[in-house]
């Protein structure tokens, strides 16, 4: 089992082939849970500190110690898993295992919280994890 408090954030990067289907609006036009790669690192989509430009995005599978359903969902589906009702940093970790035992694509673990999450720490004086 893995402590929540020691992962910050789940992501899934897919395989060139699983890039539209994981990363594309869907029909009703809702969007899935994001990361971008920039140069100081990963940051969520819906980050107000971009700088330049995106090299590399992600498919969210928990962001900043809180899960991502949707995220979950969306792997489950393309791997041919029925979807859950929740899901815990286990389950996103064992899903993204064996989506990349698929050759879906790549499951990365970052270890610190975004960058929007220690400044908001810091504005409003909250201890950083």
């Amino acid at each position: 089992m893995i402590n929540d408090n020691m992962l910050a954030s789940i992501i899934f990067v897919p395989a060139e082939s699983y890039k539209s289907a994981l990363l594309s609006v869907g029909l009703c036009g809702s969007s899935p849970p994001l990361a971008l790669k920039f140069s100081h690192g990963w940051e969520s989509s819906t980050s107000m500190l971009w700088h330049g430009d995106c090299q590399e995005r992600a498919l969210v599978l928990a962001w900043d110690y809180k899960t991502a359903a949707a995220g979950c969902d969306l792997l489950c589906r393309e791997i041919n898993l029925g979807p859950m009702n929740c899901y815990t940093y286990d389950d996103a970790i064992l899903l993204g295992r064996r989506a990349e035992f698929k050759g879906v694509g790549t499951l990365i673990l970052l270890d610190t919280p975004s960058a929007e999450s220690l400044t908001t720490d810091r504005r409003t004086g909250a201890m950083s994890r």
